[in-house]
């Protein structure tokens, strides 16, 4: 069955929200009792997979094939020029302000730090495994603005 943008916009908001959820009750763990990452590493797994699946309704919304690309930069590299200006430049803007992003944050940054996440789900879905580290806040900020464009296009 082939999928529609729809229906995968509809995968792609659903697993925001369930990042989110986990994401609001880690905060409210306290310290003493938190583990390890006891539920940040399924919150970025999940991002990861929205990303994934943004990147796809984009491609799907275009006539792109993204049948059996799961790399986020691949996904995101074979995107029409305007739709990768629009959203790097948004990610660009965010995430440029914030205290984690080096001074004069650009698209060859932007470029970098896609590239770090890129296998985020397949290396950390089973995060027992998993023995990297993740520019969560990147992660965030790109799902943040996918998620927001898709709702646009």
């Amino acid at each position: 069955m082939e999928k529609t943008f729809e229906s995968i916009k509809n995968a792609v908001d659903a697993f925001d929200r369930a990042a989110k959820i986990i994401y609001s009750e880690e905060i409210k763990i306290p310290k003493e009792d938190l583990e390890l990452d006891s539920l940040i590493m399924p919150g970025i797994v999940l991002n990861a997979f929205s990303c994934e699946l943004a990147l796809k309704a984009i491609g799907v919304k275009r006539g792109i094939d993204v049948k059996h690309i799961h790399f986020l930069d691949k996904l995101f590299f074979i995107l029409p020029e305007e739709d990768k200006d629009k959203i790097s430049k948004k990610v660009i803007e965010i995430y440029g302000i914030t205290e984690t992003a080096q001074e004069g944050y650009n698209r060859n940054s932007f470029d970098k730090d896609l590239k770090s996440i890129s296998n985020v789900f397949e290396e950390c879905r089973y995060f027992y495994e998993c023995s990297r580290t993740v520019k969560l806040i990147f992660l965030l900020k790109f799902s943040q603005i996918l998620t927001e464009y898709i709702n646009t296009i």
